[in-house]
């Protein structure tokens, strides 16, 4: 793991307490939303192996095990001890017959044979990698043929009114009740990993370089989400 990473672990470590509660505030609730729709596009019963990557507190996770055959081995993975601690506590309250093992791993590095899973999902984490093109090489790499891998990532609208307002609530309005919430300026980091990640067809072109297929790019919410979704043949 390089220092750019370790910083960004350093920083999930902090906000972790106030996670949860900060992005239910700064999406108006929509992204449980986002995570459900993330979940019908992908989930089908053939599924008996899931990997959710950057799980954070486990929401993506917890919403595939709810949502799949009782038989289904769901992995959530992140890097940030503080995130798995808190979404270890979330899986025991769930209380559901598949609950979703969890892994402290680097995303670059998955511990994981290849062809392990049957989807490999990331939510609202992919943009803080420090390779993205690794990234989704080592998601292709532990979905099995015939699998799918999706990845639901912030964006900017692309164009008029509704571009200005977002901008303006990306760097005015989210960082200071993000500081307000934690006392940190994690959230001034969010803005500017939004700013700076790659356009959709940009992360289109990665995905179909790192040899997946059918990629789909989805947009929801006036563009401020996109869902991302490749297949492995």
């Amino acid at each position: 793991m390089d220092e750019t990473a370790r910083q960004i672990q350093k920083m999930f470590d902090t906000v972790a307490p106030a996670y949860d509660l900060l992005n239910h505030i700064l999406s108006a609730n929509i992204d449980t939303h986002w995570r459900h729709l993330a979940t019908r596009m992908v989930l089908n019963g053939n599924v008996t192996r899931a990997l959710d990557l950057c799980t954070g507190t486990a929401d993506l996770a917890l919403c595939i095990a709810a949502a799949a055959r009782p038989d289904a081995v769901i992995v959530g993975l992140d890097f940030s001890r503080a995130m798995l601690t808190k979404a270890r506590l979330k899986i025991q309250r769930a209380s559901l017959n598949n609950s979703p093992c969890l892994v402290q791993a680097d995303c670059l590095s998955l511990p994981f044979a290849d062809q392990s899973f049957d989807l490999v999902t990331v939510a609202f984490g992919f943009r803080n990698l420090s390779d993205l093109a690794q990234g989704i090489r080592e998601m292709a790499r532990v979905t099995r043929p015939g699998g799918k891998v999706l990845i639901l990532e912030f964006s900017l609208p692309s164009r008029g009114v509704f571009r200005n307002l977002y901008r303006l609530y990306l760097t005015r309005v989210l960082p200071r009740i993000g500081y307000w919430l934690t006392r940190t300026h994690a959230y001034g980091y969010l803005q500017h990993s939004i700013h700076t990640f790659p356009d959709p067809e940009q992360l289109k072109g990665l995905l179909l370089a790192s040899g997946l297929h059918n990629v789909r790019v989805i947009p929801r919410t006036h563009g401020i989400v996109c869902y991302y979704l490749g297949e492995v043949l």
